[in-house]
């Protein structure tokens, strides 16, 4: 059974005609109710979930800098913290699977046959390391939803006794103007951090550029597409850098993880030229 998705933008967009806050605290709720949806459907696997699970996450993170004019730094920073300790539970079970996701990518991707070796090892590797760990997952399922729902109950009704509002064209342009100066740092240093930081910067503006979808006009709707484009080629740059940390050690083939490693190097690389020219085209639309 497939897995609904966490985020079709009609669920996570403002209502136009209701009081801002009114309609983003409505936002809040929904992304509650998906979450405690997930956690408690036995047809969904802990790796669905977990994957799901994150993106609510993040999008949620998306939305509390978002709405950060109206609520106090003591209620910010306690839902960071929030969030900060649910995403931790689930990312085990998250680089578990952006390794495998990896391989699966490279695989399709390479003709040689020692290289296509190198991977299959490595990944079935990986897979053995991982199946134990898998068997606790429901558990920090469970914990995780707990630390989201609370903190959202509480987020929304922070948000629905503010008095002032943020204006969403306002915040969506400074989410733009951050995440481009977090792009052209990254192309300047080329550190594996700086990548992650753009692609978090550009995950957030996209939830953004989501959340008014509804009311969008064609030069935004043309910017969530290559925004999208972009987190996602980003995303899978950062899933090079974990699925690096990941790798078992030497032992007696040292000469495999050597090859691996070759391996997501030229990926990265790759990746990295298509996010410069993703992030052109960006310009071009903005």
């Amino acid at each position: 059974m497939a897995l609904m998705s966490a985020g079709p933008p009609e669920a996570f967009t403002l209502s136009w005609h209701k009081k801002s806050a009114d309609s983003f605290a409505g936002i809040l709720r929904r992304i509650a109710e998906r979450a405690r949806s997930l956690a408690g459907d036995k047809r969904f696997s802990a790796e669905q979930v977990v994957h799901e699970m994150r993106l609510l996450i993040k999008r949620v993170r998306a939305l509390l800098w978002f709405a950060r004019p109206s609520v106090t730094r003591t209620i910010e920073a306690e839902a960071r913290t929030q969030l900060r300790r649910a995403s931790q539970l689930l990312a085990g079970q998250r680089d578990a699977k952006a390794a495998q996701t990896t391989f699966e990518k490279m695989l399709q991707e390479i003709d040689s046959t020692a290289d296509r070796e190198a991977l299959e090892r490595t990944s079935l590797a990986l897979r053995k390391d991982h199946v134990a760990a898998e068997e606790n997952e429901r558990d920090k399922i469970g914990k995780a939803v707990k630390l989201l729902c609370g903190e959202l109950d509480d987020f929304a009704q922070a948000v629905e006794r503010s008095g002032k509002w943020p204006s969403v064209t306002k915040r969506t342009e400074k989410a733009f103007r951050v995440m481009r100066k977090s792009g052209k740092k990254a192309r300047r240093t080329q550190a594996d951090a700086d990548f992650h930081a753009w692609r978090k910067k550009a995950k957030r503006l996209l939830y953004l550029l989501e959340m008014r979808d509804g009311d969008a006009t064609q030069r935004e709707k043309e910017l969530l597409e290559r925004v999208y484009k972009l987190q996602a080629t980003l995303g899978d740059d950062h899933d090079c850098v974990v699925t690096a940390q990941q790798l078992p050690a030497p032992k007696k083939s040292r000469s495999v993880r050597r090859a691996v490693t070759k391996l997501l190097d030229e990926r990265q690389r790759r990746l990295r030229k298509k996010s410069v020219r993703i992030a052109r085209r960006i310009d071009a639309v903005a």
